[in-house]
Order: structure tokens, then C-alpha cells, then sequence
């Protein structure tokens, strides 16, 4: 689900790295949606498996991921519906 415009002014002090771990890139960039990701049962779709609703940040450079739980940055509740 994409962010809302108070979502993404919510979210601006989050903490983002200096460089890249990766390849010491400086430049990242930030993908404006909520994504979920699910618990892993050897491929198999199976319901009712832990899912973590996540933003991402990439690596311009390098293409490396950093996910940001949207339950600590107080996108999504623990009632799993969406803030803001």
C-alpha cells in the first residue's frame, strides 16, 4: 500500500545509514509503500503465516535492501491496521 503524504512527513527522522555497508555508497533511495513479508514455509502459501508490514530503503549503487518494521516507526498498529 502506498504512503500518504503524513505518512512520509512521519517518517522523515527515521534513521537512515551514513553509507552503504555494502559498497560505500551514499545515495539510497526510499520506497513510499508498505510492504509485507511473510513468514517462509518452504514455498508454500500457507494461511495464517507471520507476516511483517516493512518500508524499504535501497542502495542506489549496490541494489542492497533495508527493511524498517512500519510497527516500530508507528505506520501500522499492533492491531495490524494502518496509521495515519
Amino acid at each position: 500500500m502506498k504512503l500518504t503524504k503524513a505518512q512520509k512527513d512521519s517518517i522523515k527522522g527515521m534513521p537512515i545509514p551514513d553509507k552503504c555497508p555494502g559498497c560505500g555508497h551514499k545515495h539510497f533511495l526510499f520506497f513510499d509503500e508498505i510492504v509485507e513479508m511473510r513468514e517462509y514455509h518452504e514455498g508454500y502459501n500457507v494461511p495464517g503465516a507471520a507476516m511483517s508490514p516493512l518500508v524499504q530503503l535501497c542502495c542506489e549503487c549496490c541494489s542492497m535492501m533495508f527493511f524498517y518494521s512500519a510497527l516500530r516507526l508507528g505506520l501500522v498498529g499492533t492491531d495490524g491496521k494502518v496509521k495515519l
